[in-house]
């Protein structure tokens, strides 16, 4: 097993526990997600704060990169999910698309974004 000796981050911002976190498939970024109803996007290799996602009513319960590492996905115990641009930290409404969620009441769901 390999030996942790050299912490290289602190990503200290929010203001309650962290719930997720999540490395960028593409770069050196990661997502973090926490009970004080945000997300944040941090430079790795020195905790530098890059965005903060804001507009959830209820703490976050996770966070995921899209596969292009564009996009950040937040869902959160208000019931609701979100995607979010990591350039500008804009809350993004596609068309056209395909989402997938799953919860604590044990079903996965396919949603269509036409007809949400």
């Amino acid at each position: 097993m390999p030996q942790v000796t050299n912490k290289i981050a602190v990503l200290k911002d929010h203001k309650e526990r962290a719930t997720d976190v999540v490395f960028s498939p593409v770069d050196d970024c990661l997502a973090t997600a926490s009970a004080d109803r945000t997300a944040k996007l941090w430079w790795k290799t020195d905790g530098t704060l890059l965005q903060t996602f804001e507009g959830h009513l209820d703490r976050l319960a996770r966070v995921a990169f899209h596969s292009s590492g564009k996009y950040v996905g937040t869902t959160s115990f208000d019931k609701t999910w979100r995607l979010w641009d990591v350039n500008t930290g804009a809350e993004l409404l596609l068309q056209g698309a395909l989402a997938a969620s799953s919860g604590l009441d044990s079903l996965a769901r396919v949603w269509d974004l036409h007809i949400i």
